[in-house]
């Protein structure tokens, strides 16, 4: 019933999409001011009711700092919807600069890669720059040209288009049972703007887990999540394939990072030599390491981390592109050892000690540089898995760990999808699990 749910979910977000484009094409900024007017009110009404709500509490026995705080936040309701009121104008200006701006850094981003490519050799890479000519092109448009604030939303009205079909034909496929069996020819999807993806991972991760942490959480649906995910895990028989998308608990490990998994090896690409990092560690030599999965997962979880599993079911025809792939791949690259006393103290050094993990650099080929926005650890993961008809691959070129996660959660939920198990894995629901591996063996 949930899959069918969903299926129907997607149709009709895939419907609103394009109606919301036609309404653009017709009454352009009009749009937006009849979006800010919504915010507004919804701004003064939320605001307005966390003030009664201070005034409910001074009755009880509320704590001075919990007054205070929703008092804060009932103010800054307030004060933004009368800026808005009062500037309803300029919202359509800021999104269209904002959105000039954005198109400005694709721009950049895919230059940058470009170059990267250029200077290891890569040939045949032209389609980056290509798009980044595009985003120039349509960034400086934005920002300016007299008709900015018409072609603009004409634009994202072209946008909005290309999603809704996308999502209608994502619910219509994912009603036929054809779709189990995955093709493998791939198609270029259109995905939310980076900015929207780059912390969903560290969002779901965090609202799984207050699941084990935060009080005022209901009991019967924490549980019933909870209990949902580790029988999954506790009855799950590994499928050749996996896919991992991993989460730490600070600084940039929040954004995830992808690992793939065939026959119990973890295959994890980074930019994991800290002698070779540079600009602010976006960049540095394209390290693959490869692991025993169980290994890999009982270090994540030391590390604190909390892991997403997917599980894909591959074709005889499928592992045999896979290995293929992979053969490929590893040909680009050489043997490297830790040297300097700084890669044995970082991760990578830490990693390999508890899991005797082998470590590769790129010789050749556009792995060989690691970039943190174009190549990257999902980068390589879809390269791979592309070999199984997974169809992530992103116009704008750059794919985030957050893009990835979104795409695997929404396709599985379809009726039939080649997702054949997902659950998550944190400290808690691991270490319950080897207790009980424990106990059967005692």
């Amino acid at each position: 019933m949930r899959n069918r749910y969903e299926n129907l979910n997607l149709i009709l977000r895939g419907i609103l999409s394009i109606s919301l484009a036609i309404a653009l094409f017709i009454f352009r900024e009009q749009v937006i001011i009849f979006f800010t007017q919504v915010i507004i009110a919804f701004l003064f009404i939320n605001g307005g009711a966390k003030f009664m709500q201070v005034v409910m509490w001074q009755r009880s026995n509320k704590q001075l700092s919990q007054i205070i705080m929703q008092l804060l936040v009932a103010c800054a309701h307030l004060m933004i919807a009368s800026w808005l009121l009062l500037e309803q104008d300029f919202t359509t200006v800021f999104l269209v600069k904002a959105i000039g701006y954005y198109q400005l850094l694709m721009a950049v981003i895919n230059v940058m890669s470009y170059l990267l490519m250029v200077n290891d050799g890569v040939k045949h890479h032209f389609d980056i720059l290509i798009r980044a000519t595009i985003h120039l092109f349509f960034g400086l448009s934005s920002l300016v040209l007299p008709t900015a604030v018409d072609s603009t939303l004409i634009r994202v009205g072209w946008y909005f288009i290309l999603l809704g079909v996308a999502s209608i034909i994502d619910g219509r496929d994912a009603a036929k049972q054809a779709v189990r069996s995955v093709s493998h020819k791939r198609r270029w999807r259109i995905g939310a703007p980076v900015i929207f993806t780059v912390l969903l991972p560290d969002t779901l991760i965090r609202e799984f887990n207050q699941y084990f942490t935060v009080e005022g959480v209901s009991p019967n649906t924490s549980v019933a999540i909870v209990e949902a995910n580790r029988k999954t895990y506790n009855q799950y028989n590994a499928e050749d394939l996996e896919v991992f998308i991993h989460v730490g608990k600070t600084g940039f490990d929040r954004v995830g990072h992808v690992d793939i998994s065939y026959k119990n090896q973890v295959y994890s690409y980074g930019n994991h030599d800290i002698e070779s990092r540079k600009v602010f560690d976006l960049i540095g030599d394209g390290v693959l390491f490869v692991a025993d999965k169980f290994k890999y997962i009982e270090f994540c979880m030391s590390e604190g981390s909390t892991v997403f599993v997917y599980a894909i079911r591959l074709s005889s025809q499928q592992k045999i592109a896979l290995e293929a792939e992979l053969e490929n791949l590893m040909a680009d690259t050489q043997s490297w050892e830790l040297t300097e006393e700084s890669q044995r103290q970082d991760y990578v050094g830490k990693m390999q000690k508890a899991t005797e993990a082998t470590l590769f650099k790129f010789s050749r080929g556009k792995f060989k540089t690691y970039f943190v926005l174009g190549t990257n650890c999902v980068l390589l993961a879809d390269q791979l898995i592309g070999t199984s008809g997974v169809d992530i691959l992103a116009l704008n070129g750059v794919l985030t760990p957050g893009a990835y996660l979104e795409y695997f959660e929404r396709e599985s939920q379809k009726e039939w999808s080649f997702i054949s198990a997902k659950f998550i894995i944190n400290e808690g629901i691991f270490r319950d699990k080897q207790q009980k591996i424990k106990k059967e063996e005692a």
